[in-house]
């Protein structure tokens, strides 16, 4: 974010509290998305977003286009030797 950003919330009975949007937005933060919580010394509570499991799968992607064909002849393979083994 580039400006401070100040805002009351209130914390439930369950210790809970909902962020802003503006921090959700700022922090690129959705549903199920993990946060580090940290309180310093002094009081001071700061949010650092975790990386998304999701995003480590990018060092897997494919070199090529995604072909459709591709994954179907791979469920058909994976299919027959799933039938075998069941045979045995």
């Amino acid at each position: 974010m580039k400006q401070e950003f100040h805002k009351d919330v209130t914390v439930t009975t369950k210790g809970q509290l909902t962020l802003p949007i503006a921090v959700r937005r700022g922090l690129k933060l959705g549903s199920k998305r993990r946060v580090r919580v940290s309180l310093s010394e002094k009081g001071i509570v700061t949010l650092q977003t975790l990386p998304d499991a999701m995003s480590f799968f990018g060092i897997f992607k494919a070199r090529g286009d995604f072909d459709p064909a591709e994954k179907i002849k791979g469920r058909r393979a994976m299919g027959r030797r799933a039938a075998r083994r069941g045979a045995a």
